[in-house]
């Protein structure tokens, strides 16, 4: 195998390995979010595990159908500009790549 192979199948090897990375940070994050959402709504406004467990369910949805492009974060984006939720859109970021 001659040394420019050997670079590849290494690199490709870390790329897989920084995709998978990437997968579980974001759903770490992302676990992160709705429990501190589902706290708020059980601390302050008394929901209950059944009402919980069918926004985790409603969200883990929503998430999926990014990870299979029917939506983007941009159009969470604009939806959040559009309802006038100023504080979720930050016109700094950059979504796309």
């Amino acid at each position: 195998m001659t040394p420019k192979q050997q670079r590849i199948i290494v690199q490709t090897m870390v790329a897989e390995q920084l995709k998978k990375e990437k997968k579980r940070l974001i759903r770490q994050c992302t676990n992160a979010m709705i429990a501190a959402f589902c706290m708020e709504l059980h601390d302050k406004h008394k929901w209950g595990k059944k009402r919980l467990n069918r926004l985790i369910a409603d969200v883990t949805s929503i998430f999926e159908a990014v990870s299979e492009k029917f939506v983007t974060i941009d159009d969470f984006v604009q939806w959040a500009r559009e309802y006038g939720l100023d504080q979720l859109v930050d016109d700094n970021i950059k979504t796309k790549d």
